[in-house]
């Protein structure tokens, strides 16, 4: 891993727990149970790829790969009810169709 990447991932790792620190000396302050999701982003030029690098990190966290249709792979680490990391591919034809759909929007008028 390049040393750029190993800052921000320093950094990341900092900044959650400040957070946590945050919350916990401010109990005032309102925390959302909707939950906390870091979201990992396979991005890969192709779908082989973005796959492979699913399956390896489901591996390293020790869970399952669950696939949505096909077209949408993702490892997630449950930590409590409220946190998760979550690792996930989205095949290029999905993400393309999507992209296609967003492009209309405000653009057309029903």
């Amino acid at each position: 891993m390049p040393i750029v990447e190993d800052q921000n991932r320093a950094d990341l790792i900092a900044g959650l727990r400040s957070l946590a620190e945050w919350l916990e000396t401010n109990p005032a302050i309102p925390a959302s149970t909707a939950g906390v999701n870091l979201q990992h982003s396979i991005l890969h030029v192709d779908d082989e790829g973005g796959l492979a690098e699913a399956t390896r990190i489901a591996g390293l966290a020790g869970v399952p790969l669950k696939a949505v249709e096909d077209s949408e792979y993702s490892a997630t680490v449950p930590f409590g009810r409220y946190v998760a990391y979550y690792a996930v591919h989205i095949c290029r034809k999905r993400y393309s169709r999507s992209i296609a759909h967003h492009s209309y929007h405000g653009a057309v008028t029903p």
